[in-house]
């Protein structure tokens, strides 16, 4: 949103017609100076996001949790209700331990799943694994990985080498589990390299029987 300069806040230079930058506007967070063309305009973030500089989600703004805003003072109120209250956002799906997030852009609402294995964490708005998420019980860790932690380690088993974070093949090439807190976290090898069944590492594929060479 572009709105006339207030002749009220310190405008920075914008005289060179070479020069295209942005600048914060100490009177808001969510505003700022764009110089283009040696014209000076002030800007106003969209709803949901604030002054970052560096443009990381929409023009030069970036979503509220990830700027600084320092002494720029700021207000964050939602547009509308519903699955995205802010125009920009990335929001929990509210069903609980879920493997995707709702992102939103110009309030337009999309799914946005996880990687294999993780599920959405609302306090850092990312994927992370279950085990750290207060929402996510041991079921629903094992529904997300498809696997079950055992109780007991068998004796001689080379899970056990690995003491409190025992690990465990899957049957899969180019992945194993290991539990935390009877918690299972999926974890994938690199491409060219499979899970080693006697070690619980992932080698070079061509050292694993049956696997072959993975890309």
């Amino acid at each position: 949103m572009r709105r006339l300069v207030s002749q009220d806040v310190a405008r920075p230079s914008c005289d060179d017609p070479e020069v295209e930058a942005a600048y914060e506007d100490p009177s808001g967070c969510d505003k700022y100076f764009l110089c283009s063309n040696g014209t000076l305009t002030e800007e106003v973030c969209e709803n949901g996001l604030l002054f970052s500089g560096r443009g990381a989600v929409h023009e030069h703004c970036d979503y509220h949790w990830n700027v600084d805003c320092g002494e720029r003072p700021f207000e964050l109120t939602p547009a509308r209700d519903g699955a995205c209250p802010y125009s920009f956002g990335i929001f929990p799906s509210g069903e609980g331990c879920a493997d995707y997030s709702i992102k939103c852009a110009f309030g337009e609402a999309e799914p946005d799943l996880c990687e294999e294995g993780l599920a959405y964490d609302d306090r850092n708005h990312a994927c992370n694994w279950p085990d750290l998420i207060p929402e996510c019980s041991i079921g629903d860790a094992e529904h997300l990985v498809g696997f079950s932690c055992p109780s007991q380690i068998p004796v001689g088993s080379a899970s056990i080498r690995f003491g409190q974070f025992p690990r465990f093949a899957t049957g899969q090439c180019d992945r194993l589990v290991t539990c935390v807190n009877y918690y299972p976290r999926l974890i994938k090898c690199p491409p060219s390299q499979s899970v080693d069944d006697n070690s619980l590492t992932c080698v070079s594929s061509e050292l694993v029987p049956g696997c072959g060479v993975r890309k």
